[in-house]
């Protein structure tokens, strides 16, 4: 399907730098609604402005290191902070058709995050380095599969659950918000908020009901149920990840799944370290792990190998 209507180039570039306001905000969310060929625009226009600000960001870093640095930098990169503030909205026309979801697929590239909203009003954020695919539905379920991170606010229909499919797990809910991080076999957790989700591993015939506050985590072969693990499961959405008295297993795993690189520890006794400590999830990875040391009393530091696909933790 396409349009003929037009929108503005200099509405476009407000949108894209921020100094939008709320109706034209609207407004430009509403043109890419109307069919597919505007939101790819969109979708090109955004990535080719973040492209510019992280080339003159990454310009001025570009003699960094590998070693850790002692001097930690604490104020975003100007492509971090509008890849925050301008995370993108892709907005699903409604459509008069019950609970049926429309087919829809998503990646988001390492250092983004997206929201989503489909047709049948669920809403869904997506962080860094996620896939989600939306199933061409029945009415009888609406169905989604997830690689990554999202959180989901959804929408209320008991004749229709909402399920998340993570290769054999999966989260079965009716309305309801909640969290999944599903970036591996090993790397699964589930946080609820509002509601009541069921979660279900086929694999390893497995199963629960989550009350709000309650989580479940698979940790080392194992299910485990916790009201907290250290790591704030809500935050990211605003593009900031907190930890409070949590491992450094737990935070360099976070680390991990965000930049999609390896996390190796010299000795396995670091991994039971804790802290608490918190950071920009728009900041470079060297500054992320500057702060993450500072938090150690820089007692220990890191190396990252020069292909950046591995970061090695040591004393």
């Amino acid at each position: 399907m396409k349009t003929d209507k037009q929108i503005p180039r200099d509405l476009i570039q407000r949108w894209l730098d921020g100094t939008a306001d709320k109706d034209e905000r609207e407004i430009v969310a509403e043109w890419a609604s109307e069919c597919e060929e505007n939101e790819k625009k969109l979708i090109s226009e955004k990535m080719v402005y973040l492209a510019s600000l992280s080339g003159e960001a990454n310009s001025k870093d570009s003699n960094r290191t590998s070693r850790v640095r002692r001097i930690i930098y604490w104020t975003m990169s100007a492509a971090a902070t509008v890849a925050i503030v301008l995370s993108l909205f892709l907005f699903y026309p409604e459509r008069n058709q019950g609970s049926q979801l429309s087919a829809v697929n998503v990646t988001v590239p390492v250092g983004q995050m997206s929201r989503l909203k489909l047709s049948d009003g669920t809403e869904i954020w997506l962080n860094s380095n996620s896939q989600l695919d939306v199933v061409d539905g029945n009415r009888d379920e609406r169905v989604v599969e997830l690689k990554g991170e999202a959180f989901f606010e959804v929408a209320k229909d008991p004749e229709h659950p909402f399920i998340v499919r993570c290769g054999e797990r999966s989260v079965k809910v009716l309305g309801t918000s909640f969290n999944v991080t599903s970036y591996s076999q090993d790397n699964f957790s589930v946080k609820l908020f509002t509601g009541s989700v069921e979660m279900t591993d086929a694999l390893a015939d497995y199963s629960c009901t989550l009350k709000p506050g309650e989580q479940i985590d698979f940790e080392n072969g194992h299910y485990v149920r916790t009201s907290e693990n250290g790591y704030d499961n809500y935050g990211w959405k605003g593009g900031k990840q907190s930890f409070t008295d949590a491992s450094l297993e737990t935070i360099m795993r976070r680390v991990g799944d965000y930049f999609g690189v390896s996390i190796k520890f010299q000795d396995e006794s670091m991994k039971l370290l804790r802290c608490t400590c918190a950071f920009h999830s728009g900041n470079s990875l060297e500054n992320i792990l500057d702060i993450i040391c500072m938090a150690y009393d820089d007692n220990i530091k890191y190396v990252i190998s020069e292909d950046r696909t591995t970061v090695t933790l040591e004393y």
